[in-house]
């Protein structure tokens, strides 16, 4: 009799981590693939990201897309502390067997990421919380910086209210 809950618990375990079929990680592959021949290089290297993120907790991993169009105009021209500051995240989910850009079924996400811009908008405002190397680096590009986030931040609210 004991090992019926462990079966069943197992069995539940084993069946909550399906895909939803069975193209689904080929497809992501695919379509990581795709993006990542259209993504600008620097010294032969894609210059964004691409990862998989269960946004919303249904055990369907969304594929996130990292684009910075500061460092993709400068590569290296930003810190690591600075850097994700201008990372905007494009989200593509799964639906009728193929991913696509979707921002909708996550509106959580996207405030979250409307919060983050605005956070360090205020951290560039009033950089004194910032490593000195940033603290110059904001000095020398406040408003190219400033202009960057309010443009993401607009970008996230246009997702938002669609």
């Amino acid at each position: 009799m004991a090992t019926r809950p462990k079966l069943a618990c197992l069995l539940f375990f084993c069946t909550s981590f399906a895909p939803i079929d069975g193209r689904y990680w080929a497809a992501g592959e695919a379509l990581i693939k795709n993006l990542r021949a259209q993504s600008p290089a620097f010294e032969g290297v894609a210059m964004r990201d691409y990862t998989y993120k269960d946004l919303d907790n249904d055990n369907v991993y969304e594929i996130i897309e990292t684009v910075n169009k500061l460092e993709e105009g400068a590569p290296g021209w930003l810190n690591s502390e600075i850097s994700p500051a201008f990372d905007l995240h494009r989200v593509y989910n799964y639906k009728a067997g193929k991913f696509q850009k979707d921002y909708r079924p996550f509106a959580e996400y996207v405030e979250q990421r409307i919060e983050f811009y605005k956070f360090w908008k205020r951290q560039i405002q009033n950089s004194s919380l910032l490593s000195e190397d940033s603290q110059e680096l904001v000095k020398a590009n406040k408003q190219t910086f400033i202009k960057e986030l309010d443009r993401l931040i607009a970008a996230m609210e246009g997702v938002k209210n669609k």
